[in-house]
């Protein structure tokens, strides 16, 4: 599992520029952001039809490059269902990640958008593309995505897994139209640091050139399946953190916007940390919101619990767990 400052660095790349919004350096050292209202820039859609043009202009992102399993996928009802689903996957990984939890939801009637995040999904696995990724990109896939579920059911669960988790709770802090936001995993912080050190470890990250880490330095490359790229760049996972302290900063200032959400955790996971994903849920308890939380208790130690890559003999009881939570939640 990655470590933070690894000495197992495998590649440099400057990182872009740093925008203005994103991340400012105050003469005290503190990390600052200004708030981002993501409804400002939404353009939800109505129709199915519509919705499905949107989905074929996504799918036409997909390069010669891109893996047929880390591309966008739709699995469509073929009309505007009850509900619809969209599922953000994890930084590193790819829209196949959740294809088999997406099946389910399918078969029970629901529209399932899988989009594939920006600088992921290539062939070329040590690809030094994902240290491109930008808060802006994020924000921009979380609000199209969103855009498009409207015109494809009429509830809206958006489900995402460690970096698509912190979406998902972008998600419900500034969308009115999601009707259930489910966070799993959600990397708030990262390797157990508080909520302080991790945003001081990313105000780090972005100061100096962007590493590669490996996710586990044993298996280095042989670590994963195709879709996964093996390595994770740490100005990607200090975009993810950067964002995280601004939806904090939301958050301590007003009621997510969402009807209702579903927080789910893994006791034993080795990334993500409890403490800061608990602060926001209490913080998001005292503007009185609509929220339930469910910890797993009894699966190994691991962070990603819906790729059954990942999970492997728990994928029954872990995905039928998560259907029955979410769909509980939406009716």
């Amino acid at each position: 599992m990655l470590r933070p400052f690894s000495l197992f660095v495998l590649n440099y790349e400057a990182g872009d520029s740093i925008n203005e919004w994103q991340l400012n350096f105050a003469s005290s050292g503190e990390i600052g952001m200004t708030q981002i209202d993501v409804s400002n820039t939404t353009h939800p859609v109505t129709d199915y039809a519509d919705a499905v043009g949107r989905i074929e202009a996504l799918q036409q992102r997909d390069s010669a490059e891109t893996l047929p399993v880390a591309r966008t996928q739709f699995m469509a009802q073929g009309r505007k269902a009850e509900n619809t689903v969209v599922m953000l996957h994890s930084l590193s990984n790819s829209p196949e990640q959740f294809y088999e939890l997406g099946k389910h939801f399918f078969e029970h009637g629901y529209n399932v958008l899988i989009p594939r995040m920006p600088h992921h999904g290539s062939s070329e696995r040590m690809t030094q593309d994902q240290a491109k990724l930008t808060q802006n990109e994020l924000i921009a896939y979380l609000t199209e995505a969103i855009d498009i579920a409207q015109g494809l059911g009429k509830r809206v669960v958006a489900i995402g897994q460690s970096l698509g988790g912190v979406l998902a709770a972008m998600g419900a802090q500034y969308r009115r139209d999601v009707d259930l936001a489910v966070l799993i995993n959600p990397t708030f912080g990262l390797w157990g640091l508080p909520l302080s050190l991790s945003l001081r470890m990313a105000q780090m990250m972005l100061a100096l050139p962007n590493q590669f880490l490996w996710w586990d330095w044993l298996k280095a490359g042989r670590f994963g399946p195709d879709y996964i790229y093996p390595r994770v760049s740490t100005h990607a996972l200090a975009e993810g953190l950067n964002l995280a302290h601004t939806l904090y900063r939301s958050a301590e200032q007003s009621k997510p916007a969402a009807k209702s959400i579903l927080v789910v955790t893994h006791r034993r996971d080795p990334l993500a940390t409890a403490s800061a994903t608990a602060r926001l849920v209490a913080l998001w308890k005292q503007r009185e919101a609509e929220i339930r939380a469910f910890e797993f208790t009894d699966l190994p130690r691991l962070h990603d619990i819906v790729d059954p890559w990942s999970i492997g003999a728990h994928l029954d009881t872990t995905h039928g767990m998560l259907i029955q939570l979410i769909m509980t939640g939406i009716v």
